[in-house]
C-alpha cells in the first residue's frame, strides 16, 4: 500500500471487524502549535514520546463520538495553591475539574481516620501514579492510597488526585480513577462496556472484539470527557493550573479539514473520498499544542488491506475554499503526459510560384535601381579625389553588382553544401594573411616614394638593433647649471646601482632554484631494478628462488611458469599478467597483495599459501588446491574455480563476483562474511563450513552439499537451486529474500530458530525434525512439504501455501497462521495449543488427535 500523507503528523492503520466486515481503520494525526502550524511527521513521535513516556497514545480504533485527553503537570503558582488546587479543562461546551492535593497521610484518632497534610504541593504530573490505586487494585496498580487491610493505612500516603465532589474521607473509600488520560483497559469503568468473551468469541471472533461490545468501550477516557457528537475542529479550549508560568492558557482548535482518498487494486472502482471524523483531541497545555486525530473505517476485502493500493491525503485550512473531490483527485493522481502522436507526412500541395517570383523581382528591381544611382555617385566622388591627389583611378575597375534574376534563380537546383575541411580553411587563412601583408608593403612603398624616402634603406635601418644609450653622456650634453647637473648625476648613479643590485638578486634566486630543482630531480628519479631482476625468464626466476632471493614487487607478464616449484617463495605484491601457472607448486608461498590477471592456475598447488588481499581477474583455477590457504579479503572477478579444493581454507570477508565454484570442495572452510555475487556453486561441497553472516546474491546452488554448516545470520537473495542439502545446519536468523527458488531443499534436523523467509519457493522442502521456533515465513510456497516432527513454537506463517503438506506431529504451540492455505494438509497428532489463525482456508485438512486447546483453527476453516 502506497501512502501519500506527507502533510499529516502521524498515520495509524489498524485492523477492525465490526460484525462480519473486515475494515482498516485509518487515523490521521495533526499536531498543531499555538500558531496553528502542523508539526512534521519526522518530529512528531519524538515530541510525543518525550511527553507521554509509557502512556499509550491511542489504539487506532474508530470511536462513535468525540473525546478529549490532557497530558501535563499541575503547577502551583502561589502559596495558597501549594496547599492544594483545582485544575480545570474546558473544550467546547465540556468542562472537567480535578482536585490536586498536597501530600497527605492517614492518621487514626479517637474520632476515626483523618487525612493529615505532610508537605507542600510541588509540580505534580497528572498521571496514574498520583491517582488512587495500589499494587492490589486492578483498576490502577501503579497508584497509591488503596489498602486492602484498613489498619495498614496508618501513616501511609493518600492519592493526590481526586475527582471534584468525590473526596476520600476513609481508607475504605473506593473512589473513581481521577485522570484526564485514557483509562487502563482493565479498569472497572471500561470493563463494564466490554462484550462477552466466551467460547463462541474465542472460536469465531478473536482477536477482534465481541460483537456485543458497547460503543462506549472505544471512548477509552472517562465518560465526562466524551462529547455528544464528533468535534467540529474549531472549538475553543482553556486550561487552568497546568502551565508553568500562566494561571490559565486558552486557544481554539485550528479548523483543519484533512481529506482522505482511496485507490483500490480493482481498477474498475474509481478513486473515492472517505469522510473523516475528528473523534480524539489531545491537549498539551505546557506547550499550548493540540493533537487532532481524524478517523475513518475503510471496508476491505483482504484482512491486510492488500486490495487498497494507495492512500492519499489533502489538507484544507479554515480559510481555504472547500475544493471539489474531483479537483483533489486530479491533483493527487496527476495524469501522465500525453504521448505525441506520429502523423504520416503529408505531400505538399503544388502551388503556382509565378506571382511570388514576380513580386520578389519587382522589389529587387527597385532596390537595384537605388543602389546603381548610389554607386554612380560614389564613382564620381572617387574620380574627383584621385584627380586632386594626382593618383590613377579607372571607374571601370569597380563595376556595380549584377542584377538578380529571380526567374532563373528559382529554377536552379540547390548547390550541395561543401563538407567542412579544417586544413583547407587554415591554408585559406594563411593565404589571406600573406596577401594582406603584400598589399600593406606595396602601399607603404608607394607612400615613401611620394615622400622622397628610399624604401630599401628605411627597411634596412628598421632591421638593425637599437643603439646603446649612454645616459651619463646624454646628461653631460644637457646645458644645466653645474649644481643641478651634479645633483642629477648623483641621483642617476644611485638609481643605476639600485637597479643592478635588484638584477643581481634575481640572478641569485634563479640560480638557487635551478640547483634545488636539479637536486630534486636526482633525488626522486626512479630506482632502476637490480640487473639480476631485469628481463626475468622462467629459468632466471627459478635461479633467484633457489638462491633464496626475494621475489617481492615483481611484474611478471606472459611467462610460462607451468609445473615449476616456487614453494615458500616470497612473492608479495607481485603482479602476474597473462602467465601460465598450470601445475605450479606454490605451497606455503607468501602471495599477499598479489594480482593475477588473465592467468591460468589450473591444477596448481597453493595449499597453505598466504593470499590475503590478493586480486584475481579472469583467472582459471580449475582443480587448483587451496587447502588450508589464507584467502582473507581476496577479490575475484570472472574466475573459474571449478573442482578447486578449498578444504580448511580461510576466506573470511572474501568477495567473489561472477565466479564458478562448480563441484568445488569447501569443507571445513572459514567462509564467515563471505560475499558471493552471481556465482555458480552447483555440486559444490561445503560440509561443516562456517558461513556466519555470509551473503549470497543471485547464486546457483544446484545439488550443493552444505550439511552441518553454520549459516547463522546469513543472507540469501535471489538464490536458486534444486536439491540443496542443508541438513543439520545452524540456520538461526537465516534470511531468505528477493524470491529465492529452492525446490526440494533438505532442512532435516536443521535449526531455523528466528529465521526469516520472504517470498521463497520451497515446494517439496523436507523439514523433518527441524526447529522453526519464532521464525517468520511470509508469502512462501511450502506445498507438498514434509514437516513430520517439526518443532515450530511461536512461528508466524503469513500468506504461505501448505497445500498437501505433511506436517503430522508438528509442534505449533502459540504459533500464528495468517492467510495460509491448508488445502489437503496433514496436521494430525500435532500440538496446536494457543495457535492463532486468521483468514486460514483449505479443505480436507486432517486434524485427528491434534491438541487444539485455545485454538480456533477448525472454526476458521469452517468460516473461510
Amino acid at each position: 500500500m502506497q501512502l501519500k500523507c506527507e502533510q499529516a503528523s502521524l498515520l495509524l492503520l489498524a485492523n477492525a471487524k465490526p460484525l462480519d466486515l473486515h475494515c482498516v481503520v485509518v487515523t490521521l494525526g495533526l499536531l498543531v502549535d499555538a500558531e496553528d502550524q502542523v508539526m512534521a511527521a519526522g518530529e512528531t513521535w519524538a515530541w510525543l514520546t518525550e511527553r507521554l513516556g509509557k502512556q499509550m497514545l491511542d489504539r487506532g480504533l474508530k470511536k462513535s463520538r468525540g473525546t478529549f485527553a490532557v497530558q501535563g503537570k499541575a503547577y502551583p503558582l502561589t502559596d495558597v495553591q501549594r496547599g492544594g488546587m483545582a485544575v480545570r479543562v474546558r473544550l467546547g461546551d465540556m468542562e472537567k475539574t480535578l482536585h490536586v492535593l498536597a501530600p497527605r497521610q492517614w492518621r487514626k484518632g479517637p474520632m476515626g481516620w483523618t487525612p493529615v497534610v505532610s508537605g507542600q504541593l510541588d509540580n505534580l504530573p497528572l498521571d496514574f501514579e498520583s491517582a488512587y490505586g495500589g499494587n492490589k487494585w486492578p483498576d490502577n496498580p501503579t497508584g497509591k492510597g488503596h489498602y486492602p487491610e484498613v489498619d495498614a493505612a496508618q501513616g501511609m500516603p493518600l492519592a493526590q488526585l481526586e475527582v471534584a465532589n468525590a473526596t476520600v474521607v476513609d481508607p475504605d473509600d473506593r473512589p473513581a480513577l481521577a485522570s484526564f488520560l485514557p483509562l487502563p483497559v482493565q479498569s472497572a469503568e471500561r470493563r463494564q462496556y466490554m462484550g462477552t468473551l466466551d467460547e463462541h468469541w474465542t472460536a469465531y471472533r478473536a482477536p477482534f472484539l465481541p460483537t456485543d461490545t458497547d460503543a462506549r468501550w472505544f471512548d477509552e477516557v472517562a465518560q465526562d470527557q466524551c462529547n455528544a457528537g464528533f468535534w467540529r475542529g474549531d472549538e475553543a479550549w482553556s486550561i487552568s493550573g497546568m502551565h508553568p508560568t500562566e494561571a490559565r492558557v486558552a486557544g481554539r482548535l485550528p479548523g483543519l479539514r484533512p481529506r482522505l482518498f482511496i485507490e483500490r487494486a480493482d481498477k474498475r472502482v474509481p478513486v473515492t473520498e472517505m469522510s473523516m471524523d475528528l473523534d480524539t483531541v489531545w491537549l498539551f497545555p505546557d506547550a499550548q499544542s493540540a493533537l487532532l486525530l481524524y478517523r475513518v473505517e475503510v471496508p476491505v476485502l483482504d484482512i491486510d488491506a492488500q486490495d487498497i493500493v494507495k492512500l492519499a491525503m489533502a489538507l484544507e485550512r479554515a480559510g481555504d475554499p472547500v475544493l471539489d473531490t474531483q479537483v483533489w483527485i486530479e491533483r493527487l493522481w496527476p495524469r501522465p503526459p500525453v504521448e505525441s502522436v506520429k502523423v504520416a507526412p503529408v505531400e505538399p500541395t503544388p502551388f503556382d510560384s509565378g506571382p511570388i517570383i514576380a513580386s520578389l523581382q519587382a522589389a529587387a528591381d527597385a532596390q537595384y535601381a537605388a543602389l546603381s544611382a548610389t554607386h554612380e555617385q560614389c564613382m564620381q566622388y572617387a574620380q574627383m579625389m584621385a584627380t586632386r591627389m594626382n593618383l590613377p583611378f579607372n571607374p571601370t575597375d569597380y563595376p556595380p553588382s549584377a542584377k538578380t534574376d529571380f526567374t532563373v534563380l528559382m529554377r536552379e537546383p540547390m548547390r550541395p553544401l561543401k563538407p567542412f575541411d579544417p586544413e583547407a580553411l587554415a591554408l585559406e587563412i594563411d593565404s589571406e594573411i600573406a596577401k594582406a601583408k603584400a598589399q600593406g608593403m606595396e602601399y607603404a612603398q608607394q607612400m615613401m616614394t611620394r615622400l622622397g624616402i628610399d624604401a630599401e634603406q628605411a627597411l634596412a635601418r628598421a632591421k638593425q638593433p637599437a643603439p646603446k644609450v649612454d645616459i651619463m653622456d646624454m646628461l653631460e650634453r644637457l646645458e644645466l647649471p653645474p649644481d643641478q647637473q651634479a645633483q642629477a648625476k648623483e641621483k642617476l648613479t644611485a638609481a643605476i646601482a639600485e637597479s643592478q643590485a635588484v638584477e643581481a638578486e634575481i640572478d641569485r634566486v634563479l640560480s638557487t632554484m635551478n640547483k634545488a630543482l636539479a637536486a630534486d630531480r636526482i633525488q626522486f628519479a626512479p630506482i632502476l631494478p637490480l640487473p639480476e631482476y631485469c628481463s626475468l625468464t622462467r629459468e632466471r626466476l627459478l635461479a633467484l628462488h633457489a638462491a633464496g632471493k626475494t621475489l617481492q614487487d615483481l611484474s611478471l607478464e606472459s611467462l610460462d611458469l607451468c609445473e615449476i616449484d616456487l614453494s615458500s617463495a616470497d612473492l608479495r605484491n607481485t603482479t602476474f599478467m597473462s602467465c601460465k601457472l598450470n601445475g605450479t607448486r606454490l605451497q606455503n608461498a607468501d602471495l599477499s597483495h598479489c594480482q593475477f590477471i588473465d592467468c591460468d592456475l589450473g591444477a596448481s598447488d597453493l595449499s597453505k599459501a598466504r593470499l590475503q588481499d590478493a586480486m584475481f581477474h579472469r583467472v582459471l583455477c580449475q582443480g587448483a588446491s587451496f587447502c588450508g590457504t589464507s584467502l582473507i579479503d581476496i577479490r575475484a572477478q570472472n574466475c573459474d574455480f571449478s573442482a578447486a579444493d578449498f578444504t580448511e581454507a580461510n576466506l573470511q570477508q572474501a568477495q567473489l563476483n561472477e565466479c564458478s565454484l562448480d563441484k568445488a570442495q569447501l569443507s571445513n572452510a572459514n567462509l564467515s562474511k563471505l560475499r558471493l555475487n552471481k556465482c555458480d556453486l552447483s555440486g559444490a561441497r561445503l560440509t561443516d563450513s562456517n558461513l556466519h553472516k555470509a551473503k549470497l546474491y543471485d547464486c546457483t546452488l544446484d545439488a550443493t552439499d552444505m550439511r552441518r554448516a553454520n549459516l547463522s545470520k546469513a543472507d540469501f537473495a535471489k538464490v536458486v537451486g534444486r536439491d540443496l542439502d542443508l541438513r543439520e545446519c545452524n540456520l538461526q536468523n537465516l534470511r531468505l529474500a528477493a524470491h529465492c527458488v529452492l525446490p526440494g531443499v533438505r532442512l532435516d534436523d536443521a535449526d531455523l530458530t528466528a529465521a526469516s523467509f520472504q517470498d521463497a519457493d520451497l515446494n517439496h522442502v523436507s523439514l523433518r525434525g527441524a526447529r522453526l521456533n519464532d521464525a517468520l515465513l511470509s508469502g512462501c510456497d511450502l506445498s507438498d512439504s514434509d514437516g513430520v516432527g517439526l518443532v515450530a513454537q511461536g512461528v508466524y506463517l503469513s500468506g504461505c501455501d501448505l497445500s498437501r503438506a505433511d506436517w503430522s506431529g508438528v509442534n505449533l504451540l502459540n504459533g500464528r497462521l495468517r492467510k495460509v492455505c491448508l488445502e489437503q494438509a496433514n496436521l494430525s497428532g500435532s500440538n496446536l495449543h494457543g495457535l492463532a489463525s486468521d483468514a486460514v482456508h483449505g479443505s480436507g485438512v486432517r486434524l485427528e488427535q491434534a491438541l487444539m486447546t485455545r485454538c480456533r483453527l477448525k472454526e476458521s476453516l469452517t468460516h473461510a
